[in-house]
C-alpha cells in the first residue's frame, strides 16, 4: 500500500512543473531547475518500487509454477506411503495363516520325530538289555562249563592213571573197581585230550569192544590230526568193524605222518588183501 502511495506522489510531482510552465507564458525560466531534484528522487523511488514489484511478481509466478509440482510430489509420496502400508498389511495378513500352518506342521513333525526316537531308544534299550542278559548267561554257562571240568580234573586224571596201569597187565577183564571209572567217560567229553581218547580207546580195544574203541579213536584223530598213532588205531578199529576202505585211508594217513613204522605197513597189507 505504501508503495502505491509513493507512486501516486511521484506522478503528482511530475505533472506539477509542466502545469506551472504552461501557465506562466514562458516568463519564468528558473522553476525547472528548482523542481529537477524532486523529479530525480521521484524517478528513483518509482524505479525502486517497480523493481520491487517485478521481484514480487516473479516470486509469485515462481510460487505458482512450483506449487503444482510440490503438490504432485506430495500426493505421489502420500500415495506411495499408503500403497506400501496396504502391501505390508496384506503381506502380514497373508503370511499369518501360512506362519501358523507352518508352525503347526513343524510341531507335528517334531512330535512324530520325538515319538519315533523314543520308540527307537526303547527298542534299542530292550535289545541292549536282552543282549546283555544273553551275554551274561553265556558267560555264566561258560564259566560253569569251565569250572566243572576243573573240579573233575583230579578225579579224571586219577581214573586215567589207573586205566593206564591196567593196560600194562596181560588181562582182558576189567576189575570191578575200574568199571565206574571207565563208565564216566564219553567220546565228546571236552576235558579229554587226544591222548586221553587214545588211552580209553585202547582200553575198550583190549576189552574187545571195537565200536566203543572206534568212537574214541575218531575223537583222538580229530583233536590231534598230526598224531600217526591216532590214525593207526583208528584204522585197526575200522578194519575189525569190516570197514576196510576207510581203514585203508587211515593207514595211508598214518604212513604219511610216520613212514618208518613197520606195523602200519603190516596192517595196510592185511587190509589190501581183504579188499582184493
Amino acid at each position: 500500500m505504501q508503495r502505491w502511495l509513493w507512486l501516486g506522489l511521484a506522478l503528482l510531482l511530475a505533472t506539477k512543473p509542466a502545469l506551472a510552465q504552461g501557465g506562466g507564458g514562458g516568463g519564468n525560466r528558473a522553476e525547472p531547475s528548482t523542481y529537477r531534484p524532486w523529479q530525480e528522487v521521484v524517478q528513483m523511488e518509482v524505479d525502486r518500487a517497480f523493481r520491487h514489484t517485478t521481484l514480487l511478481l516473479n516470486l509469485l509466478l515462481l510460487v505458482l509454477v512450483l506449487l503444482p509440482v510440490a503438490a504432485g510430489l506430495g500426493l505421489w509420496w502420500l500415495r506411495r506411503s499408503i500403497i506400501q502400508q496396504l502391501v505390508q498389511m496384506a503381506a502380514d495378513q497373508a503370511q499369518k495363516p501360512m506362519r501358523t500352518q507352518a508352525e503347526t506342521i513343524v510341531a507335528e513333525v517334531v512330535a512324530q520325530q520325538l515319538t519315533h526316537y523314543q520308540i527307537t531308544l526303547a527298542a534299542l534299550a530292550a535289545q541292549s538289555r536282552q543282549a546283555l542278559e544273553q551275554e551274561w548267561q553265556k558267560r555264566f554257562h561258560t564259566l560253569a562249563e569251565v569250572t566243572e571240568p576243573v573240579t573233575k580234573v583230579p578225579e579224571l586224571q586219577l581214573s586215567l592213571q589207573r586205566l593206564r596201569q591196567w593196560l600194562t597187565q596181560p588181562t582182558t577183564e576189567l576189575p570191578p573197581d575200574l568199571q565206574p571209572s571207565l563208565a564216566q567217560f564219553s567220546p565228546d567229553q571236552p576235558a579229554l585230550s587226544a591222548g586221553d581218547c587214545l588211552l580209553i580207546g585202547q582200553v575198550w580195544q583190549q576189552l574187545g569192544q571195537w565200536e566203543s574203541a572206534l568212537a574214541y579213536y575218531q575223537q583222538a584223530s580229530q583233536r590231534q590230526p598230526e598224531s600217526w598213532e591216532a590214525w593207526y588205531h583208528l584204522g585197526i578199529a575200522l578194519s575189525h568193524c569190516q570197514r576196510y576202505s576207510e581203514a585203508l585211508s587211515c593207514f595211508e594217513k598214518a604212513l604219511s605222518l610216520q613212514p618208518e613204522a613197520s606195523q602200519i605197513y603190516q596192517q595196510r597189507a592185511a587190509v589190501l588183501e581183504k579188499l582184493h
